[in-house]
């Protein structure tokens, strides 16, 4: 993606803290193009009311600031059940958000809700994701993160950025950050116990299956979630609803503490869990690796305890052709 000096600063600065290579990119960061096949946009699907969104409206500037040479089109309802039937409208027509937010109440345990299942097809084998996923398979082979390296074939058989949700302890946060896998879902949850409520179900943030410009969309996704960005930013003075030059006041919305300790783009969201999901080739690999998973989705297993599993029944569903 071409950025300015200061984004690719601050994108050096993450990869290098991470360990990771930029999408598709070599060892020169600096001098890498733009990835993404968008023709200068990315298409972002969000709902709400105005008020509680403003602090996203203002990541999202932030975002087109510098990603000078992407423009964000901005697809938004303002309460769930429109939001839902324009998504499905949407998709439906073949026009799928690059990024979109999922209502939490049927982002739940994703593969098990019918209205989840229709919004992301998990159409997922076509060229254009196939080498938006290249580099998750060069991230598993040097990582050896699961499946271990020469398990799975090629690309076609490597998972998705799939979503899941995570309803476990805060304390958690981590160890859960620890997860080495390339694939991520994002997890929103309350800090600390106290705000724990009993079925709190925030939003999910996904780049969509069929998104047309994933890697692009792969950018908007980690500027608005990704904590160290959001610290980073926050550092350097870009967060933009501190900028006097945008609100005529210094002090406009002065938060309490620094955006990277309370998620201000996402309201509610704290944690990033990393969730691999084999891309289902059949019903019957779906099927198998869903029910293998679902003990993580509910909380009652960790990702590292459902993996093995998960790894055998799929190999299983491959072995005999299903």
């Amino acid at each position: 993606m071409q950025m300015t000096r200061r984004s690719v600063g601050v994108r050096a600065s993450l990869l290098a803290g991470v360990g990771l290579a930029a999408c598709g990119a070599g060892d020169d960061l600096p001098g890498v193009p733009r990835i993404g096949t968008s023709p200068g946009k990315v298409i972002y699907a969000t709902w709400g009311e105005v008020g509680p969104r403003e602090s996203e409206h203002w990541s999202l500037l932030n975002f087109e600031k510098n990603y000078t040479d992407l423009r964000i089109d901005i697809i938004t309802a303002l309460d769930q059940a429109s939001y839902v039937n324009r998504l499905e409208a949407l998709i439906s027509s073949g026009t799928d958000p690059d990024v979109m937010r999922v209502p939490g109440q049927i982002a739940h345990n994703l593969y098990a809700r019918g209205a989840a299942l229709r919004l992301d097809g998990l159409e997922l084998d076509t060229p254009m994701v196939r080498e938006a996923l290249g580099w998750i398979m060069s991230l598993r082979e040097t990582h050896r993160v699961a499946p271990p390296a020469g398990v799975v074939r090629d690309i076609g058989d490597f998972a998705a950025g799939r979503v899941a949700m995570w309803f476990g302890n805060a304390d958690d946060e981590m160890t859960l950050r620890r997860i080495g896998a390339p694939d991520f879902g994002i997890s929103p949850q309350p800090k600390g116990r106290v705000a724990q409520i009993g079925g709190y179900q925030p939003d999910v943030i996904a780049i969509g299956a069929r998104a047309a410009n994933p890697d692009d969309g792969w950018e908007l996704l980690q500027f608005l979630v990704d904590p160290d960005t959001q610290r980073l930013e926050f550092e350097q003075g870009l967060w933009l609803p501190q900028s006097k030059s945008i609100t005529d006041a210094a002090s406009y919305r002065t938060p309490v503490a620094a955006p990277h300790d309370r998620r201000a783009a996402i309201p509610g969201a704290l944690m990033r869990v990393r969730t691999p999901n084999l891309s289902p080739a059949t019903g019957a690999m779906r099927r198998a690796v869903g029910e293998a998973l679902t003990p993580f989705w509910d909380g009652r297993a960790s990702l590292e305890s459902v993996i093995p599993q998960a790894m055998a029944v799929a190999t299983q569903v491959m072995a005999k052709g299903e």
